[in-house]
């Protein structure tokens, strides 16, 4: 049995309209090939066991990414991330 995962996509550089509405964000259980940014959450393993994964867990890894982007990568490099 496959895995089960759900995605949230980003179109490239297409503001979200406010906070009160998900217009613009793709989301479902198949990634958006024309989107650039997306966040993939694992909630089935692949011998159909669920993983347990948590909306507390999916807001720790954003803070966890965000500190990553903010500090300018892995030891400070940069490596992969956009210039600006």
């Amino acid at each position: 049995m496959a895995a089960i995962d759900y995605f949230v996509s980003v179109p490239f550089r297409e503001p979200i309209p406010d906070e009160q509405t998900d217009s613009g964000l793709n989301n479902g259980t198949t990634s958006s090939a024309n989107d650039y940014i997306e966040l993939r959450m694992r909630v089935q393993d692949g011998s159909s066991n669920p993983t347990g994964l948590t909306r507390k867990d999916v807001i720790h890894a954003l803070e966890d990414f965000e500190r990553y982007i903010i500090q300018g990568g892995q030891l400070g490099t940069g490596i992969n991330l956009p210039v600006s």
